[in-house]
């Protein structure tokens, strides 16, 4: 039985006409039509109730407006989606599906109910919207190692929960952009000489507090060797700046200037570039990270082996069979005891190791290819592998010892990095987005 929202939908195909215009693009009826019934459908299959036609209809229409400022700005940055980019992630996701892509598609049409254009619509806003917000983190997020060990310095005292984070701190709450003026006197400045510099500090801040660019100030001051001007110093939780600078900026605005502060670098003068406002909603896979930083886990402790290798690559002179059957000799002569594996890599390996006798360190599960790999996990101390194939050649692998080791200190830092990476990219995304926005001509017509 049809719905009758569906019905409703599909009559207004028959008076398709431009429901938004953005920048210099259009969205159609007919287009949010596609993406409306798909919608529905799936509600239907999940037995969820279907809201006000009308709201969902708006929602919706609001969202293909934001795909599609999100396309505009990625393309302005050289980042495209064209179909060939496309064809090649569709081709991925049927093989993790262990699909052709005929299979494949007949699975979206047929069980999920998806039309094929609706799903590729929705996979390019997709990898649209993944690639700008990765942008936007790797441009504007800067976490560094010291403000990884600072956090688990705090963690490790009980100084900080989930909570305060995302609630009651100011400083993970709101991003600072800042930019700064450095004068960085040499050791040989005497006390009249830094008296004076930071004369010319008091009229730089004067000047900034009367709203002069820092390029003109600049250009007025770039004869003195001890002046810097940095336009974007970056842009980070309060708390991610150093103590000195958190105590100059904390009670700014945006635009203002701190007052002259020194520290070990020099003098500074720091303008708030901007602060963005983050909201306090809490989220429950980022809480789930948070408190899964100090738990020890399974993958915290690894098996390592320490191993040689000879590697021979592919020859044009020499057929496979030959490479094989040499490598095998070669294997039979240590294997007797006549000739050490080192030796035979120095004389024979092709790899970059042969100099170190075929030496590879400790490696861990996962670190070498899938063919190595699987071998070498079977392997125990003293133990040489038969003739190995993979994509670089036919390889002999020793393994000379095994040990666990413990990498808990190693992934606790990964895990703090990729938490405070997390808690603050979404609301650097929802701030460009929004800023974009209100710079952006944009045109609803849905109630025309």
């Amino acid at each position: 039985m049809i719905s009758p929202f569906i019905a409703f939908a599909d009559e207004l195909i028959y008076e398709d006409k431009i429901i938004a215009i953005v920048n210099k693009d259009i969205i159609k009826l007919s287009d949010l039509v596609k993406v409306e019934n798909c919608f529905i459908n799936n509600l239907l299959k999940s037995s969820v109730h279907i809201p006000d036609k009308f709201v969902l209809r708006a929602q919706l229409l609001n969202q293909m407006i934001d795909c599609e400022l999100i396309r505009q700005e990625s393309n302005k940055i050289g980042i495209f989606v064209d179909d060939n980019k496309l064809n090649t992630v569709i081709s991925d996701m049927a093989s993790d599906c262990k699909l052709s892509l005929d299979l494949f598609r007949s699975k979206i049409e047929k069980d999920d109910s998806i039309p094929w254009d609706v799903y590729l619509y929705n996979i390019r806003n997709a990898i649209y919207f993944n690639t700008i917000k990765q942008h936007l983190v790797e441009e504007k997020m800067k976490i560094t190692d010291l403000d990884v060990e600072n956090f688990l310095s705090d963690l490790n005292k009980g100084n900080k929960c989930h909570e305060s984070f995302l609630q009651n701190r100011k400083s993970y709450k709101n991003l600072y952009s800042l930019s700064q003026v450095l004068l960085k006197p040499p050791q040989n400045f005497s006390g009249e000489m830094i008296d004076d510099s930071c004369e010319i500090l008091k009229e730089i801040q004067a000047k900034l507090r009367a709203g002069e660019k820092f390029d003109d100030l600049r250009d007025k001051l770039y004869n003195n060797p001890y002046l810097s001007f940095t336009d974007f110093l970056g842009t980070k939780p309060l708390n991610c700046w150093p103590e000195v600078f958190i105590n100059a900026i904390e009670n700014l605005s945006v635009g203002e200037v701190s007052e002259i502060f020194r520290s070990p670098s020099g003098f500074h003068i720091i303008k708030v570039l901007d602060i963005i406002h983050c909201n306090n909603e809490d989220d429950d896979v980022l809480s789930k990270k948070f408190h899964e930083i100090l738990i020890r886990k399974k993958g915290d402790s690894v098996i390592q082996r320490e191993i040689q290798h000879i590697l021979i690559k592919p020859h044009q002179i020499i057929n496979e069979e030959e490479i094989i059957n040499n490598l095998e000799k070669i294997r039979l002569d240590m294997l007797s005891g006549n000739i050490s594996f080192e030796d035979m890599a120095r004389k024979y390996s092709e790899d970059i190791t042969a100099s170190q006798g075929g030496s590879m360190g400790w490696v861990a599960p996962g670190h070498l290819v899938r063919e190595l790999d699987n071998v070498i996990n079977k392997l125990d101390p003293g133990q040489i592998s038969g003739v190995i194939k993979s994509q670089y050649g036919y390889h002999l692998v020793k393994v000379n010892d095994i040990r666990s080791k413990d990498i808990f200190d190693e992934n606790k830092r990964i895990r703090a990095k990729e938490y405070l990476i997390e808690l603050n990219s979404q609301y650097i995304f929802d701030n460009w987005l929004n800023n974009l926005k209100k710079c952006s001509f944009i045109e609803n017509r849905l109630m025309d």
